[in-house]
Formats: C-alpha cells, sequence, structure tokens
C-alpha cells in the first residue's frame, strides 16, 4: 500500500495537475471528431480526413479508406481547427484546370472531334483549400527545382504575410486557421481531382 502511494506521488510530482487537464482536453477533441466522422461515415458521400499527427491524408466512403497520400511536411498559424467536420467552400489556385471552349460553327464537318476531358493531370498541385469557419489549407508539392522556387516564394509569404494575418484575426477576436501541407506532385493533384466542392472534411490535430 505504502509503494502505491508513493508511486502515485511522484506520478504527480512528475506530471502536474495542468498536464492531466490538456491531455483530457485533447481526448475530449479527439472524441468529438471521431463523432463527427462517424457521422460522415453514415452517409454515402466521399469526405476527406486530415491527420495532421501521423502526417496522412485519407479520402474515404462510408468509413472506408479508398485513397492515401503522405504529407512530408506541416505549418500552422492561427487558432486550432474547430472540431467538428468542415465544408470545403472553394478550392483557389492561381492557374485553374479548364476545358477549351467550343461554340457552334467553329468546327468544320470534316473536322474529327475529340471529347476534352480533364484528367488528373489537368489538376493543379499548388493550391488552397477555403474551408468554413475560415481554415485555410494551402497544398505545396514538395519535389522538383520548380517546387523549390515556389516554396521559397511562399516561405516569403509565410515570414511576413502570415503573422500579420494571425495578428489581425487575432485582435478581432475570430477564428482563423492556417495551414501548409507538403504533399508529393501527383499527390497534391489527386487530392484536388477527388476533393470536390460542398465536400466535408475532418481535421485531427497535431
Amino acid at each position: 500500500m505504502l509503494i502505491k502511494i508513493l508511486l502515485l506521488i511522484s506520478t504527480l510530482i512528475l506530471f502536474p495537475s495542468q498536464t492531466f487537464g490538456e491531455n483530457r482536453a485533447s481526448l475530449v477533441k479527439e472524441n468529438q471528431l471521431l463523432r463527427e466522422e462517424w457521422s460522415l461515415a453514415k452517409k454515402p458521400n466521399l469526405y476527406v480526413v486530415f491527420h495532421l499527427k501521423e502526417k496522412r491524408i485519407q479520402i474515404k466512403a462510408k468509413g472506408i479508406s479508398l485513397r492515401e497520400f503522405p504529407i512530408h511536411h506541416v505549418d500552422f498559424w492561427g487558432n486550432n481547427v474547430p472540431d467538428q467536420a468542415l465544408a470545403l467552400v472553394k478550392k483557389s489556385a492561381l492557374v485553374k484546370p479548364s476545358r477549351k471552349t467550343v461554340r457552334p460553327g467553329d468546327m468544320k464537318e470534316s473536322e474529327d472531334f475529340t471529347l476534352d476531358v480533364l484528367e488528373i493531370g489537368d489538376m493543379p498541385a499548388r493550391y488552397t483549400l477555403v474551408l468554413d469557419n475560415r481554415v485555410f489549407i494551402s497544398i505545396r508539392p514538395s519535389e522538383g527545382v520548380t517546387s523549390k522556387f515556389g516554396n521559397t516564394l511562399s516561405s516569403l509569404e509565410d515570414f511576413l504575410v502570415r503573422p500579420a494575418v494571425t495578428f489581425w484575426y487575432a485582435v478581432r477576436g475570430k477564428q482563423y486557421t492556417a495551414l501548409d501541407l507538403g504533399l508529393e506532385k501527383q499527390d497534391a493533384k489527386a487530392l484536388y481531382w477527388s476533393f470536390t466542392e460542398g465536400a466535408k472534411c475532418i481535421v485531427y490535430p497535431q
């Protein structure tokens, strides 16, 4: 009995009550997100799960993982991500994929007509997923010379713009979260292709 008491006292000394409180809050948040994901799994729609701690992204339907992408790096600014399912409001890219517009009368009868269908290869590899509740997830390719140049420019943006925007929303007392995720180029394109506007996602914190 005495040994158990001594062990308990040692535990309380080594792990103060604040740590227990933080762990409890983390568990509560994770349980809430699990309930949110369970709610999405009961529907037929595709949804996306970002596991920041495990550094992976899953595209899922009815609780089944259809595809998975590794995350090479994670950068974070602002508030914690809300513990609820978030809808994709829009995908913002410098160059958006587009089909060739064919107007009536532009083609001659003798010309062959090929259906212009967008494929995964046509998707951008660098873009921002704008979620509701002011959550922004920027996707960056993490390979290639061009990607390194683009990431250098993004790093300058992070150094100058991100802190200012984060401070601005903090002063106004409004929710703002920005995430930068590094993916392989083809994975970034596949995510853009799969994650449609209006679809839901779950973001598990680091």
